[in-house]
Formats: C-alpha cells, structure tokens, sequence
C-alpha cells in the first residue's frame, strides 16, 4: 500500500514516520532526510520520486500537497494520511522551530518549498497554514483516499486504529508506541 503523508511541519508527522517504520514490512522516508519538490510543479522529478512507491512504501512531505492531484491519478492505491494540529499550537511551535533555525529564511528554503506571500513572516505563517487546510478540505471532497486526522490521534490507540485502518495495515502488525518526536516545550 502506497501512501503520502501530509501536514504542514510540526504537526506529527516525525512521530508518525517512526512508529510506521516500526511496523513489520513498512517503510516511511521523511522530508528531513530527501530533497523537497519545489513549489513551482516539476513533473519530471515529480514521476521520478514516484517510482520508488512500490509495495508498503509511503513518504513523509508537505510539498506533496500541491501535486496531489497528478499523484493520485499516478497512483490509483495511493492513500493520504493528513495530519492537523490547532492552528494556535502550530504556530507556537513553528515559531520555536524557525527561531533555532536562523538559515530557514536566510537560505532560501522558505521560498523554495512555500508559496511566497511576502516579507511578512506573521501573515505569511497564517496564510499558509489556512491555504494548506482549504486545499485539503477541497480535495478530500472528491477523493476518498485522503483522510484527515488530528495530531492528537498519535496519542491513543483508537487514534492510531483510525490511521491503521485508512493505511490498511493488518492488526496484527499494528504497533502502539507514542514517541512524541521533537515535541515542542512553550
């Protein structure tokens, strides 16, 4: 089974790719450790990272967003975890992430990866995790493989049963284990 997950950064997704490299016969690579898609589409890398979708295989990376349209025709099997966290905590947490990480925007990273809103970190934050939800919002109404799932879903087993589930992965690979990696302190 194919899958992507999705989130906008510091919502869950290092603890989930954790736990799904726990379970037996799965693998999950995360947009820390891979080359991100830029936001401008690229379809020729685009169908290059999809080659590597085979089996129980899926990616961690919100850049995967914006071309969720072609990868869902690309891959009929695809399912699509999203993963959302209260706007208030996000940005709390983002804000902590980005202040220890002085090269975010210096380097460019920012504007490769995000859309450009302008020079206002503020509105642009707010903008782009509001954007980020229409977006899915729109999509999940046409296709049932994407579904949404609040951060708190990692912290309990009926949480996590509801992501198995989507993912189809048999009860009994299921792994219960609540990491809670680079959880933020306010």
């Amino acid at each position: 089974m194919a899958y992507i997950i999705l989130c906008p950064n510091k919502c869950g997704s290092t603890s989930l790719y954790n736990l799904l490299n726990e379970v037996d016969g799965y693998v999950c690579k995360h947009e820390r450790h891979m080359n991100p898609l830029p936001f401008v589409r690229n379809t020729r890398l685009l169908r290059k990272r999809l080659s590597k979708f085979n089996g129980n295989y899926g990616e961690v990376g919100f850049y995967y967003l914006y071309y969720l349209p072609e990868i869902l025709v690309m891959l009929p099997d695809l399912k699509v975890v999203v993963l959302r966290r209260k706007y208030t905590d996000w940005l709390k947490s983002f804000r902590n992430h980005i202040k220890n990480d002085s090269n975010f925007f210096k380097n460019g990273g920012w504007k490769r990866s995000y859309p450009v809103y302008g020079n206002n970190i503020e509105y642009s934050m707010w903008r782009f995790y509001h954007e980020y939800y229409i977006r899915v919002n729109s999509m999940k109404k046409l296709n049932d493989r994407i579904k949404v799932f609040n951060t708190e879903s990692l912290n309990s087993v009926s949480g996590l049963n509801k992501i198995y589930d989507h993912l189809e992965i048999p009860k009994e690979n299921r792994v219960y284990k609540f990491h809670h990696d680079n959880v933020t302190t306010y």
